[in-house]
């Protein structure tokens, strides 16, 4: 097996980053009366999606917890999800 190039890491990305968009986009109708949570932990590059995904998240009914936005630096990770 070889290496991924950098082009090719940043395509399967976006197509994963995408189809995760229309997925979320599409059970905005499914939540309803069972309150969900999502905690979403993400590389500072990748801002931009996981503000959008958020953001249909928040649409579908579900709670969301962004670690930028609830940790501080240093903070366990593990602790704090299983603390939430």
């Amino acid at each position: 097996m070889g290496m991924v190039s950098f082009e090719n890491a940043n395509l399967t990305r976006n197509q994963i980053a995408y189809a995760l968009i229309e997925l979320l986009g599409n059970m905005q109708s499914e939540v309803k009366e069972q309150q969900k949570r999502v905690f979403i932990s993400y590389n500072h590059k990748d801002v931009a999606t996981a503000s959008r995904v958020r953001e249909l998240l928040v649409k579908a009914g579900v709670e969301v917890t962004i670690d930028s936005e609830a940790m501080g630096a240093g903070d366990n990770i593990k602790a704090f999800i299983e603390k939430v």
